[in-house]
């Protein structure tokens, strides 16, 4: 499978989910007071599409996976941060130097099984998110207990 195809997969599968504990997406943002990576819940960031630009399921997951394949920013207002629950992701040197580990390694770090182990701080939290997303490993947290968990 080539890299392109396994991107598309893995976009279709986390922007096609729609539930209270949707996948987590991490793109970049841009709004006055903040541009850089950010993490958001899909169904958060659909409902932010669809109304400040009015899009459809379809529509949105079109434009999303285009934005996300050419890692281009996706333009916000200040007040969207916080209304829509983007989540601005800080550098972590511990997740950086974790992630150089591998794949493997660095899940058995962070992830009992497949739950999160909270020994982290939020921020550090966010950076591991973040860095999944990017190897194309899905995360959401849990509908009962609410733990992050790694897609099976």
């Amino acid at each position: 499978m080539s890299c392109s195809e396994n991107h598309n997969e893995f976009y279709d599968k986390v922007l096609s989910d729609f539930g209270k504990n949707s996948y987590y997406i991490a793109l970049e943002i841009r709004s006055d007071s903040y541009k850089g990576r950010a993490i958001i819940e899909n169904n958060n960031l659909f409902n932010f599409m669809t109304q400040t630009k009015r899009l459809d399921k379809n529509s949105y997951e079109t434009r999303m996976k285009k934005l996300l394949v050419h890692r281009r920013a996706l333009k916000i207002n200040n007040s969207d941060l916080l209304k829509w629950k983007f989540i601005p992701v800080k550098e972590s040197a511990r997740v950086y130097l974790n992630a150089n580990k591998g794949v493997n390694s660095f899940v058995m770090n962070y992830f009992s099984g497949t739950v999160f182990k909270y020994d982290v701080n939020e921020d550090e939290m966010n950076a591991v998110i973040n860095q999944l997303f990017y190897w194309n490993i899905p995360v959401r947290n849990d509908n009962v207990t609410g733990d992050l968990m790694l897609d099976n």
